[in-house]
């Protein structure tokens, strides 16, 4: 994970940031490395700071059950923001 994560405390390069960077805080919980836990607090940060004033995050493609009809929930994307964070 060490290099992967952008300046702004995200992971990937495109514009599902919010969903990557869920799932690389769930990876950091699993492991106990110390050098992980400023890498976890800036995504956190990330998450927090892109948290929309309803309590959601932005859907974001999570499936594509076919080339053009990507599936998006911002409740998924929701759930699992909220459960890197708590």
């Amino acid at each position: 994970m060490i290099g992967f994560q952008n300046a702004d405390g995200s992971f990937d390069e495109n514009q599902y940031k919010n969903l990557s960077t869920s799932f690389a805080i769930f990876c950091m919980n699993l492991l106990e490395f110390p050098e992980l836990e400023k890498m976890k607090n800036s995504a956190q940060q990330f998450l927090i700071e892109h948290q929309h004033e309803n309590g959601s995050w932005k859907a974001e493609n999570f499936i594509k059950p076919k080339a053009h009809e990507p599936y998006k929930s911002k409740t998924l994307t929701t759930a699992y923001a909220l459960k890197a964070l708590l």
